[in-house]
């Protein structure tokens, strides 16, 4: 679909200096169009400079939905998307790159990085989405720290531009005056004037909004203060109302449901012999969407109120599949997606090929009814899937927690917020985050309207009332001692190189979000100071009495590289070092320990610490090793399963150490029965009495924080520990074990089809590569749960053939440049050995040096 610009999106544009590369800031609502502005400045910088973006989202999921939507259009540019994100690494610029995705998380380590190796200008511009989550205690500190060092060295970059201007202005001057001396006066007043141009002294002297700079794109739908975070940003602002699909917000309380103003407008008439269990009337509310040929959208307080809901509205409603669809979603082989518009079962198909990704069904049953829950417990094939048989009408009841949509582009008619808190009643939502989410109702070009409905009751109707007439909270800086203070602001920044010194410490300062809005030299004079003493009391940093500098040690360096905050850092070092004195290699678990997250840990309960005490209770040989090299306490598991620790009991130092251990242990135990034993998700969550997303949830974190222990080491100068988990991680991501990572390599192939083709005699990638594409069908067929007959089999077979051919095209591809590679190298040695022989023989220049060097 094709279609003019809106005039709000025209006028953002041209706004001055914009097009030029000045950094501009923007807002207008959920569904206005905001993307569509990013995406052609982010394009065009692309063109005019040659130089990629970098888009910055706060979800996996969207970094999802938006890699795929930009991979369409650079394409005909001859231009790829580099995704960074989860367990995704690699070099983020190749000469192809066109536009770098990435979260919040990857961003900051990719811009440390650049900053180090001073390459931020390789950048031509940085999209931020989202901007109001600066103001989040948690992943906003990281977009906050982000958000400063860009602003930091673009103004020194720009200081440094206008240093070079001012002497080419005067070398300019200069050579004026000594040809007017030369000349005399009057023969220079008759020669024509030269305009002072950069070309003359060979030197670029760009404007501030000059192709030079890396351009900053901030966009948010709610941000109260927007004018101090442009001012901060040193951004054109732009701000808008405008929606082109109007937004109705609703409440409704007991049969009537109230606009904005607390007129009842509407009265939902319940139909005889209706559901008594849809006590807050969502199902009701759902039919009434439905049965008009629409989408709706139900926000839960938690997951498993999500797929409780989702579980109930499946089975009280009958749910068509719309007969319209926004769009038909393109196949993707490796994920369930690719789902035919009119095909629900082949959505249910595409479930049941993942054995183990729902151990009971569960999901698979929902979708066959229509509905869907989406949630950070899914894995990335579940989500994926999710998503497209949403956006496509073969699913219209979506049930979400809160963090998760807020993140996810899908459209809908209605959103029905069933809970107005997030996991406890004592955490409501705040505007910002209802706004948002209120603003996923009515998509242009698809809807004539949006509706959204906060379910209330007696006692909190009030409270719902004013949070639809309440205006955004405005945000503030994470860098004050209160919150997360400038313990890592600092160590980023001085390991990056940027900062040493203390005129260097304020310069920063004032380009924080905290010089912006508030007096920021109390926090130069204590909070600062306190965390450079710190840091180097921890040995992050050292400080130079002769040069009075500070300096990264090799331990800052690490942990700035890898992304881990200090108090991550110093735990994974005391961790590494043990392993290095004493490792483990005659079973998978010692290094699984080492690659699981030392945060985000289990919630063990009281039938945990049962399984975890008859394991250490049971262990023999190698086992008992990794107990004793990791420093395992039998006597804390004991006291847990003996429930000696009451709920809320304060734990003293030894005990947290204890504790943390433990949880970390139970979570390696859950790892290696996946890539080392090769068991099945549900199998494992079984076995180990967790939920099933619980157990993917941890496998794709545990991938993930392979990688930043790879980064460590390899900053860290530790090359042995680097060689083995790097090895280790693509059997973590994939869950495998060592002998399928190869297959893994190959694009469209993950754990799952990594399995099938190992088992089909397809062992590695030239093996693939080499095999007829109607083998490769054959296989995947006989590894695909029977999608039915007809129709549904037809449809399951092309998919499948679609899949085997991009397996083999994806197989050669690899194999190809394997070869490619390969012959590199071999003319390298090639010329070595020829230069070598060259510098042998008598009578060359080379062996005339000597003599040469005595002679002088």
């Amino acid at each position: 679909m094709t279609r003019d610009l809106y005039q709000w999106q025209a006028e953002c544009l041209n706004q001055p200096g914009v097009l030029d590369g000045r950094n501009l800031v923007y807002c207008a609502p959920t569904s206005g169009g905001k993307s569509l502005v990013a995406e052609i400045i982010m394009l065009r910088r692309l063109l005019t400079t040659g130089r990629p973006a970098l888009l910055v989202l706060p979800y996996v999921a969207l970094c999802t939905q938006k890699a795929a939507h930009l991979q369409r259009l650079l394409t005909p540019l001859g231009k790829e998307v580099r995704s960074l994100y989860g367990g995704m690494g690699g070099a983020p610029l190749t000469p192809n790159t066109g536009v770098i995705v990435c979260t919040i998380e990857k961003a900051n380590i990719i811009v440390n990085k650049m900053l180090e190796d001073d390459t931020l200008g390789h950048l031509g511009s940085v999209v931020v989405d989202e901007l109001h989550m600066v103001g989040d205690d948690d992943r906003g500190y990281l977009l906050e720290l982000l958000l400063t060092k860009l602003r930091f060295a673009t103004q020194a970059a720009k200081e440094a531009d206008e240093r070079r201007k001012a002497e080419a202005e005067q070398q300019l001057e200069r050579h004026r005056q000594m040809t007017q001396a030369q000349q005399g006066t009057e023969a220079a007043n008759d020669a024509p004037k030269t305009p002072a141009s950069p070309l003359m002294s060979g030197q670029s002297t760009p404007d501030p909004g000059s192709d030079s700079q890396v351009q900053i794109i901030g966009m948010s739908a709610t941000l109260p203060n927007v004018d101090q975070v442009a001012h901060w940003l040193d951004a054109v602002l732009f701000q808008t109302d405008f929606r082109p699909v109007e937004l109705k917000q609703m409440v409704k309380i007991d049969n009537g449901i109230r606009d904005k103003s607390g007129q009842v407008i509407h009265q939902l008439e319940i139909p005889p012999g209706w559901d008594p269990n849809d006590k807050d009337h969502v199902g009701l509310l759902t039919k009434e969407t439905i049965d008009a040929g629409h989408s709706v959208l139900i926000f839960c307080c938690s997951k498993v109120q999500c797929e409780v809901t989702a579980k109930f509205i499946a089975k009280l409603l009958t749910i068509p599949e719309r007969p319209n669809p926004i769009a038909a979603p393109q196949e993707d082989p490796e994920t369930p997606g690719g789902v035919p518009s009119s095909a629900r079962a082949a959505v249910v198909a595409g479930l049941s090929r993942y054995k183990g990704s729902d151990g009971s069904g569960a999901l698979k049953e929902v979708v066959a009814r229509g509905a869907a829950w989406h949630h950070s417990g899914l894995n990335g094939d579940q989500r994926e899937l999710v998503e497209k048989a949403f956006g496509s009408g073969a699913v219209s009841v979506l049930c979400a927690t809160s963090t998760v949509a807020a993140g996810v582009n899908m459209p809908v008619r209605r959103v029905i917020f069933k809970h107005s808190y997030i996991g406890q009643p004592t955490n409501p939502l705040d505007p910002t985050r209802y706004m948002q989410m209120s603003g996923r109702a009515g998509r242009a070009g698809i809807d004539s309207e949006g509706e959204s409905i906060l379910i209330a009751n007696r006692g909190n109707i009030d409270q719902l009332m004013a949070l639809m007439n309440a205006d955004s909270t405005p945000i503030s800086s994470c860098l004050v001692e209160t919150r997360r203070g400038m313990k890592r602001a600092m160590l980023e920044v001085v390991a990056a190189g940027v900062v040493s010194s203390s005129p260097d410490v304020e310069r920063y300062l004032k380009c924080s979000l905290l010089a912006a809005i508030e007096d920021y030299k109390n926090v130069a004079v204590t909070s600062t100071q306190d965390a450079l003493k710190w840091l180097e009391s921890k040995k992050f940093l050292e400080w130079s009495r002769e040069s009075g500098s500070w300096g990264p040690t090799d331990l800052g360096k690490a942990t700035a590289a890898s992304g881990l905050n200090p108090e991550q850092a110093l735990l994974v070092k005391r961790d590494l070092e043990n392993a290095r004195m004493g490792l483990c290699l005659a079973t998978d678990l010692h290094l699984t320990y080492l690659v699981t997250p030392v945060h985000d840990l289990l919630d063990l309960q009281r039938q945990h610490w049962e399984i975890l005490y008859d394991i250490v209770n049971r262990a023999r040989g190698p086992i008992v090793k990794v107990i004793e090299f990791t420093g395992l306490s039998r006597t804390y598991i004991h006291q847990r399963r003996m429930g000696v620790f009451r709920s809320g009991l304060q734990l003293n130092e030894k005990q947290l150490e204890d504790d943390r251990v433990a949880r970390r242990f139970y979570a390696a135990l859950v790892i290696v029965e996946l890539i080392s034993n090769d068991k099945e998700p549900a199998q494992v969550a079984q076995e180990y009495q967790l939920a099933l997303n619980v157990v993917e949830g941890l496998q794709e974190r545990t991938g993930a924080f392979a990688h930043t222990m790879t980064s460590f080491c390899e900053r860290y100068h530790w090359t042995d520990l680097e060689t083995l988990i790097s090895k280790f991680q693509s059997r973590v991501s994939h869950g495998v074990k060592a002998e399928l990572v190869a297959l893994t390599e190959i694009p469209y192939v993950k754990g799952v089809r990594a399995k099938v083709l190992y088992k089909a005699g397809l062992r590695t990638p030239e093996a693939v590569a080499a095999a007829d594409e109607d083998r490769l069908l054959e296989i995947l067929l006989a590894a695909t749960p029977n999608a039915g007959n007809g129709k549904d089999a037809a449809q399951q077979r092309k998919k499948e053939k679609k899949a085997a051919r991009m397996i083999a095209e994806g197989a050669r591809a690899l194999v190809a440049a394997k070869a490619r590679e390969l012959e590199e190298q071999s003319e390298a040695l090639r010329a070595a050995a020829a230069g070598g022989a060259a510098a042998g023989t008598p009578g060359t220049a080379a062996a005339a040096t000597p003599a040469t060097a005595t002679g002088g």
